[in-house]
């Protein structure tokens, strides 16, 4: 049997949505309300659907009470489910699932349909699994990018003084990084960095570090370093291989940079299969075709300018 949930605060313009893309899976359907002053909970409850007010809990803690005894699907309110309901329905015997989650122009593979497993993390919450099993025909579409909390940093912060956890760290650093403390996301995370070099969340960490390092402090040197480290872990990855165009763009080596941007376009041609990380579909080929129209542009240009010297 399935049960699906959704954990809401003041989502009214997109709730309906949410739940009326739940309906074709015919299964039990119930929604944690965290708090909310508008007309969420009671568009729920038009849809005959259980409301269980939550209280001020850990999101894991919350999740965790509202599971179902075998298998279990969730979705954000700012979701919707909109392909492979029929796939969901057939599920078979493997203990969790994968499904396809477009934010825009990102696609991630996530953990949303699973049995015999809780979630963890106070904020951020995880599923204490892992599966490489993908759901192909089922896709989650994000209509909107938010989370539960004004401040989310404020939350992190509380979490990382509570339990001096990694993963908090980890957090803290992108936290800082979507509001702009370039300087303060460095320290976060190289300070991760010397705790965890090889995991997976290590090499995104060192990634956006490299950005940060070109991008913001023009430091080429530091970026291709932690850039090429990333390549020697994870070489088919697209966007490793643009960033690396865009540190030699930035430093005006341009024939250099253009056959990196080459690079990322055939691998790029290859990630949206089954990987699980995730990926910036304009990466695949739209940014760094126009990143090689600039260049030659450029060269061109420059040619003309020497021709007509």
């Amino acid at each position: 049997m399935l049960k699906a949930h959704i954990l809401i605060t003041n989502n009214e313009t997109t709730i309906a949505k949410a739940i009326e893309s739940l309906l074709p899976l015919e299964c039990e359907i119930i929604v944690g309300d965290m708090a909310s002053s508008d007309r969420t909970p009671q568009i729920c409850s038009e849809y005959g659907i259980k409301v269980v007010q939550t209280g001020k809990r850990e999101i894991s803690e919350i999740r965790n009470s509202l599971l179902g005894k075998e298998w279990n699907f969730y979705i954000h309110p700012w979701e919707v489910l909109a392909t492979g309901h029929d796939e969901i329905k057939a599920i078979d015997t493997k203990k969790a699932y994968n499904i396809q989650i477009y934010k825009k122009s990102i696609i991630s593979y996530e953990i949303r349909l699973w049995r015999g497993a809780i979630f963890k993390n106070p904020i951020y919450e995880t599923i204490k699994c892992n599966s490489n099993d993908v759901l192909s025909k089922s896709i989650i579409h994000a209509k909107l990018s938010t989370y539960y909390f004004e401040d989310v940093l404020s939350k992190i912060r509380e979490w990382d003084d509570e339990t001096m956890s990694l993963e908090a760290s980890y957090y803290k650093a992108f936290a800082l990084l979507e509001k702009r403390k370039f300087q303060e996301f460095m320290v976060i995370a190289e300070h991760y960095l010397a705790l965890d070099s090889q995991s997976l969340s290590a090499i995104m960490m060192r990634y956006y570090l490299a950005q940060v390092q070109i991008q913001i402090y023009g430091n080429a040197s530091k970026s291709v370093r932690n850039t090429l480290i990333c390549i020697a872990t994870k070489p088919l990855m697209a966007e490793f291989w643009c960033l690396l165009g865009d540190i030699y763009y930035k430093q005006k080596i341009y024939k250099k940079a253009r056959s990196f941007y080459e690079t990322a376009i055939t691998l790029g041609q290859q990630r949206l299969k089954l990987d699980l990380w995730p990926v910036e579909i304009v990466k695949y080929e739209k940014y760094p075709s126009q990143m090689i129209a600039n260049i030659d542009q450029i060269l061109t240009e420059s040619k003309l300018f020497e021709l007509s010297s």
